[in-house]
């Protein structure tokens, strides 16, 4: 008797729980209503609005759900629109009345973001029971460029909670670059509680670049590694590790959100080759000429970019390697910047033999320079060695001082447009030139002197008021050598890069050439001029040769004595400065 009641019991349930699922799958088989069913999920789940165009429930060959122009929208989220979306579903939650997903297919889909596009030709999200140990797998489209995804959450089940955070691991790989992270993944949206490690490898910057929608030519490997963490509002990134081609720099940069976001950089640079690092971040070789300075476009872009921020960096480099090939060791550097103004407020090095110190600000929107320099013992025979000239010139210590303002979109328009003083004293140096040797021999000695192949240059002045790129005044150049003086007046100008400067040599022992003929010019672009005879100069050499002859020489000797005493009063080398 028990046991047929309890078989009439068992068979009523039976009966109890299909007509029960029966009635179920009548109600969410219902189109109008399977809509209410996935709009009422979505916005409990991640608190969106969705609509879809159709949608319906299929049983063959598992049940499943179908649904066709989904697309959903959330205030300040981007949107995300898909043709098709797939859930396979399992059985017995649904025969209970409970949607409950095991896999999701979607084809067609795209997220919406202001910084570009992402298309989902098609991916797959697998899930366990309640969003544990998720995986997805996506083939996407960025700027053209196909990207593949794969990740794995532990829990997900809490996506859109504030404060919610998961264990998980997304890798993207496009082009030859793989981008991975790993650790600690916020489920809010927001970046709050993160504790990450990322690496990234791209074997060109041409794919990276490709990512984010740049256009630059094929070039070096990139590689960078760093842990990332975010704690009481602020984000710390540390064992920065960064190497682009040569160039690799290690450090830890710490930023702060805000109205106004604030940015914290400490970096340690080995070795750092400017020219090199232009050429492997995709810049046009540059080619070779007179011109020391050319009109390409400086990445002002890069300072503007930092509108609406400030911070401070702090960098140091073993060896940086100027473009002009001048090398500075031992580099180090403070700096601020509030918006697109860069003030690198010190900058110390050695460099040339000797030492350097100063400051620059530069402004973005204004596209302009200010420079502070100042320089002891910089040798100009490492002047002219480092930037590939083969002037055989040793020694010449110099003392350089500059305050120049300038602007422009080039560097060719900042140099030709800078204003203030430039100032160099340059001490004991020789120049083994033949031809200047023999010039000088022949405008300073007797007329029975020997040839001679150097310039022994006791020192030497540049004093060089620039004002739109233009130097030009009296008494601009001067130097002392062994047996003559020279100061030159004239024009140096940087916007044309062309140099004019005349003077009349002058010998300071006998009675040489200078005395009737001394007349030299200094002409030609700034990278290398030349120093020549004065041709036009000759109606006074003529009234000096015919006075000489006048006065059977006596003219010639007041001269030569006159010349002597002038250098001896009025040393060029510190004229210039008067």
């Amino acid at each position: 008797m028990n046991l047929r009641k309890a078989g009439l019991w068992t068979g009523a349930l039976l009966l109890f729980l299909l007509v029960a699922a029966y009635a179920v799958v009548r109600i969410m088989v219902d189109p109008q209503h399977l809509k209410e069913v996935v709009r009422e999920r979505v916005r409990k789940s991640w608190a969106r609005d969705v609509t879809l165009s159709d949608v319906k429930l299929e049983f063959s060959p598992l049940p499943s759900l179908h649904a066709l122009d989904v697309a959903i929208t959330g205030k300040g989220e981007p949107a995300i629109r898909a043709a098709q979306l797939i859930a396979d579903l399992e059985l017995v939650p649904l025969l209970l009345g409970e949607a409950r997903y095991r896999t999701v297919y979607i084809k067609d889909a795209t997220i919406e973001r202001a910084g570009g596009n992402w298309h989902i030709e098609e991916g797959t999200v697998e899930s366990g029971p309640d969003l544990h140990d998720v995986k997805i797998a996506a083939s996407l489209w960025r700027n053209r460029h196909p990207v593949s995804l794969v990740a794995q959450f532990d829990d997900l089940s809490k996506v859109g909670k504030p404060g919610e955070v998961t264990r998980g691991r997304i890798e993207l790989e496009w082009n030859q670059a793989r981008l991975v992270a790993t650790g600690r993944m916020p489920l809010d949206g927001t970046i709050a509680n993160h504790a990450l490690h990322v690496e990234l490898a791209a074997e060109s910057i041409r794919d990276l670049c490709d990512f984010f929608g740049y256009q630059r030519r094929p070039t070096t490997p990139l590689h960078a590694s760093f842990d990332t963490r975010e704690e009481q509002g602020r984000v710390g990134i540390d064992r920065l590790d960064i190497a682009l081609g040569r160039a690799r720099a290690k450090g830890e940069v710490r930023y702060a959100p805000g109205p106004k976001p604030v940015v914290d950089a400490r970096l340690a640079f080995d070795r750092f080759d400017w020219a090199q690092f232009y050429l492997d971040a995709g810049g046009e070789p540059i080619p070779k000429g007179e011109e020391m300075f050319r009109d390409t476009p400086l990445a002002w872009w890069a300072l503007t970019g930092l509108e609406g921020y400030k911070g401070t960096v702090d960098a140091t480099f073993d060896t940086f390697i100027l473009r002009n090939g001048i090398t500075l060791t031992k580099l180090a550097t403070h700096s601020t910047f509030d918006g697109d103004r860069w003030e690198m407020r010190s900058f110390e090095t050695q460099m040339l033999g000797g030492n350097a110190k100063g400051k620059i600000e530069v402004v973005g929107s204004k596209k302009s320079a200010k420079l502070d320099f100042d320089g002891q013992g910089l040798l100009m025979e490492r002047w002219i060695r480092e930037r590939g000239g083969k002037a055989p010139v040793t020694g010449g210590p110099m003392k350089v001082t500059a305050r120049l303002a300038s602007s422009g979109e080039s560097f060719r328009q900042l140099v030709g447009s800078m204003s203030g003083p430039l100032d160099i004293r340059m001490g004991p140096a020789v120049l083994a030139s033949e031809h200047a040797g023999e010039l000088e021999k022949r405008l300073t000695a007797t007329f029975s002197g020997r040839e001679a192949h150097r310039v022994d240059f006791e020192c030497a002045s540049f004093a060089l008021p620039f004002k739109s790129g233009r130097a030009e005044g009296e008494h601009l150049v001067g130097a002392r050598t062994a047996v003559s003086y020279l100061l030159t007046s004239g024009v140096v100008d940087m916007r044309a890069q062309q140099v004019d400067l005349r003077g009349r040599m002058k010998g300071k022992q006998g009675v040489g050439l200078s005395t009737i003929a001394g007349d030299v010019k200094i002409t030609g672009p700034v990278k290398q001029p030349k120093m020549t005879l004065d041709e036009s100069a000759k109606p006074k050499v003529l009234a000096r040769g015919a006075l000489a002859v006048a006065t059977l020489g006596l003219s010639a000797l007041g001269t030569a004595a006159a010349d002597k005493e002038e250098g001896r009063r009025n040393d060029p080398c510190e004229a210039v400065f008067r």
